[in-house]
């Protein structure tokens, strides 16, 4: 009977555990045999939810954008500087080695393309000073981007600059030599 007893016991017991974790589902989550279809609310404002979700994302982009532009603006910056730069050491070197230079130009469209514009761009921006303008000038006539000047003369290539006094100084030899050669009276008939 004492085992009977006990039987008994620890059945009330686990049954009591069990109504126990009944009671503390059922207020967490509601009791099973109460639950109702949710009930929908009266009246949703579509329009001020959309309105308030469109302010908000609106904000979400202005601020991504903003970021955007700062950064583009010091890539934009950094671009300009470095093709300004380019210009000027173009403009040194084709003066320097313009042999070399006037070949590569009129051999590449795109590069004489490329040269134009840059030109173009660096001259009206007016950021450089007097001699690399008058440098940057020099090499546009030499390239012919711009009709050249009846002075021209590129008086950065040495080797060549010789070779063109040269032959200045024969062409007026040449001339002189004529001229005494007609100025000679020539011989009774």
């Amino acid at each position: 009977m004492r085992s009977f007893l006990l039987f008994l016991l620890l059945i009330s017991l686990a049954l009591a555990k069990i109504d126990h974790v009944k009671e503390k589902t059922s207020e967490t989550h509601g009791d099973a045999t109460k639950l109702k279809a949710k009930e929908a609310p009266e009246h949703i404002d579509h329009k001020k939810l959309f309105a308030e979700n469109f302010k908000q994302r609106v904000s979400e982009h202005k601020a991504a954008i903003d970021s955007i532009k700062g950064i583009g603006k010091d890539k934009r910056r950094r671009f300009l500087e470095d093709l300004h730069e380019n210009t000027a050491l173009f403009a040194d070197l084709s003066l320097s080695f313009s042999e070399f230079f006037e070949t590569k130009v009129q051999k590449d469209r795109k590069l004489k393309t490329l040269l134009v514009w840059a030109y173009n761009y660096s001259i009206k921006t007016g950021i450089f000073d007097s001699e690399t303008e008058r440098k940057v000038n020099l090499m546009a006539q030499q390239h012919e981007l711009i009709e050249k000047d009846e002075k021209f003369f590129n008086t950065y290539d040495k080797e060549r600059a010789k070779e063109t006094m040269k032959a200045e100084e024969a062409q007026r030899k040449q001339k002189k030599s004529q001229k005494a050669e007609n100025k000679q009276p020539k011989g009774e008939l």
